[in-house]
């Protein structure tokens, strides 16, 4: 097995030292730094980054489905008495 050394923020280290605490089995900072690394690397992340694609992607079920003006963004009259 080969040594790793990290540099993290106080607040990420400070959360990983109480995670470590609190796991019910006890286990080391570098079990929990392993077994997140090995999910990230292996997409099994719900929110990871690589999972995410484009915001249009991701919105695709909504975008459109609003009623209302169709010239909203780009008519001044729809912007009478905004911000009063």
């Amino acid at each position: 097995m080969q040594t790793l050394s990290v540099k993290l923020p106080d607040t990420l280290a400070y959360e990983l030292d109480a995670a470590a605490k609190q796991a019910p089995t006890k286990l080391s900072k570098s079990a929990i730094i392993r077994k997140a690394l090995e999910a990230y690397l292996h997409g099994t992340l719900k929110n990871s980054k690589s999972q995410a694609g484009s915001f249009l992607s991701l919105a695709k079920g909504i975008c459109g489905k609003a009623k209302g003006p169709k010239d909203l963004a780009t008519n001044p009259k729809h912007m009478d008495g905004f911000g009063r």
